[in-house]
Order: structure tokens, then C-alpha cells, then sequence
């Protein structure tokens, strides 16, 4: 209700020229953003337990299926890093 009383004290001394487009432009976008559709998140990921709690299940495996969950895992991965890097080296890049 208060900015319906600023934007008359606003455009008060305005040509109305202005205040027409300033009018029509703020209801084009109104109507616009009405019209888009809402996006849908994916929470396909999410066990049915977490979304209940707030909590989130980061267990699930990576893209080859193995599981970075426990520490034997991480250290594996860093593993592999040093290897790829060792080899990268090697080639001059």
C-alpha cells in the first residue's frame, strides 16, 4: 500500500508519457513472469528418508559406481590422482 502512494508522488511530476511506459512495462512483466511455467527440481537422487529430516544421503556412488564414502575409498582416489598426474608429467604436458 506504500508503494502505491510513492509511485504516484514519484510520477506526479512526470510527463505522462513516462508513466505510461513505466505502467505498461511493469505489467508486461508481471503478466510474463505469471505465464512461464515453474521449474520442477529433480529429487529423484534423494532417498525417501532424507527429504523427511532435512538430511541427505551422500553415499551414492560416483559415475563408474564405486562408493566415496568411506575413507579407503578417498584415499584410493587420491591414489589414482597422484598416477594421472605422475603420467602427465611424464608426457611434457
Amino acid at each position: 500500500s506504500f508503494m502505491m502512494i510513492a509511485m504516484g508522488v514519484l510520477f506526479f511530476k512526470v510527463p505522462s508519457g513516462l508513466c505510461l511506459y513505466f505502467i505498461t512495462s511493469s505489467l508486461w512483466g508481471i503478466i510474463e513472469r505469471k505465464m512461464l511455467p515453474k521449474p520442477v527440481l529433480d529429487t529423484s537422487k534423494f532417498d525417501e528418508g532424507s527429504e523427511l529430516d532435512g538430511t541427505v544421503d551422500f553415499s551414492d556412488s560416483n559415475d563408474n559406481g564405486q562408493s566415496y564414502s568411506n575413507e579407503a575409498n578417498l584415499a584410493e582416489r587420491k591414489r589414482r590422482d597422484k598416477e594421472r598426474k605422475k603420467k602427465l608429467r611424464e608426457r611434457g604436458m
